[in-house]
């Protein structure tokens, strides 16, 4: 008896000893055909996790399309940069090779792949050398390739099923978006994960605690890329209505993109219109954050969600079929945490100035919209990033 005692206590004292040891480094890939500022801030976050050695392999900017680049070397993580664009990463004999190389470089434990149908020679490939080089291979991505859910029986929900075959864990976006797939069949549950999609909340409430916005004159901010699903000029037709109601209000512009020039000329008639160009510093976006009242995209939604919901600020957005929503739809609850509407320009902006002029519902909107953006943190995002990188 006394030597088996001796004998499990032992071996009580290995594991104790094995757990004090740290763990090793998994070695993990991102190809990011494009990586703008906020997803390298995001990266960056899980970079700093001690088993996480994270590259990134990035393709060449897009700015003309509004995207602000996140193309830097971070303290936390190294780019490989390929001179391959967004549009032809998929079919660019330079991706490929830039690709292998990057992989026979760093020989990863673990590979992560857009699942995009402009990808499939460029995810082919990367399946190929994974018979070579012995690595998982992984997405984060929409549940169908294309996006569009409408059609269960589309050629996009056949393809997506064999899509997914190649990888060896498919990850969503949004728990919703998971729950979605799997229960279509999409994906089999037992290798599937989600990382609610976010931005670096870290660093916005280190430098921006909440509060509620006190600013006399109501003040609605968009953010966003100036192009035509965002539906800024009407967001303008919004805001003429608005002044009708609150005839000092003021709203600001932030984003940048081809369809500048032609909103610039339509806003000429409306007062206390600020365009504030592309704006990727936090403590400049946080200023103007704080004191606007709320976020309002009419247009097709996603991060911007978190954006506001980080701030404390009601997001509001319209609930319209052809609209092109984000999976972050699913973060918006309305009359909660924001405004989901189906009207028109007028009846969004009487919503608006209800809304404003009613202390407490505002006020307890405002909580609601800060609660949220806690559920989706950035260390969410990193734990569940980490388990599917690491199990």
């Amino acid at each position: 008896m006394e030597d088996r005692i001796k004998h499990d206590l032992e071996g009580l004292h290995r594991l104790l000893m094995m757990a004090d040891q740290p763990q090793s480094e998994t070695r993990f890939l991102w190809v990011a055909p494009m990586l703008n500022h906020y997803k390298a801030e995001v990266l960056a976050r899980l970079a700093e996790r001690p088993r996480v050695d994270l590259r990134v392999l990035v393709g060449r900017d897009v700015n003309q399309q509004g995207h602000v680049a996140g193309q830097h070397v971070s303290p936390g993580f190294q780019t490989w940069r390929t001179t391959a664009s967004y549009w032809n990463f998929g079919r660019s004999p330079r991706a490929l090779v830039d690709m292998f190389r990057a992989i026979r470089r760093m020989r990863p434990h673990v590979v992560l792949v857009p699942a995009e149908k402009k990808f499939i020679a460029f995810v082919v490939w990367t399946a190929l050398l994974k018979l070579f080089y012995r690595f998982r291979l992984i997405t984060l991505n929409h549940p169908i390739c294309g996006k569009d859910k409408s059609d269960l029986k589309s050629w996009n929900v056949r393809l997506t099923r064999i899509f997914y075959g190649f990888f060896d864990r498919v990850g969503f976006y949004t728990e919703a978006a998971r729950e979605w797939a799997v229960g279509h069949k999409i994906v089999a549950r037992r290798k599937s994960f989600f990382a609610n999609n976010t931005l670096d909340t870290q660093q916005i409430w280190n430098d921006f605690p909440f509060e509620i916005c006190e600013n006399p004159q109501k003040t609605l901010l968009f953010i966003g890329r100036l192009v035509q699903s965002k539906r800024v000029a009407q967001l303008l037709e919004i805001y003429g209505q608005f002044c009708q109601l609150e005839p000092d209000a003021k709203l600001k512009i932030i984003g940048a993109g081809p369809l500048e020039e032609e909103l610039r000329r339509q806003s000429e008639h409306l007062p206390n219109v600020e365009w504030l160009g592309a704006v990727s510093d936090q403590r400049q976006i946080g200023a103007h954050m704080r004191d606007s009242h709320v976020v309002v995209i009419p247009g097709a939604s996603g991060l911007s969600i978190v954006h506001a919901f980080c701030y404390g600020k009601p997001y509001v957005t319209l609930d319209h079929a052809s609209i092109p929503h984000g999976p972050e739809i699913t973060y918006l609850r309305h009359d909660e945490n924001g405004l989901f509407l189906d009207g028109d320009s007028g009846e969004v902006a009487t919503a608006l100035s209800r809304l404003l002029n009613d202390s407490n519902k505002y006020t307890a909107m405002c909580e609601a919209a800060f609660a949220s953006a806690q559920s989706v943190s950035i260390d969410h995002w990193c734990e569940n990033m980490e388990a599917a990188l690491t199990n």
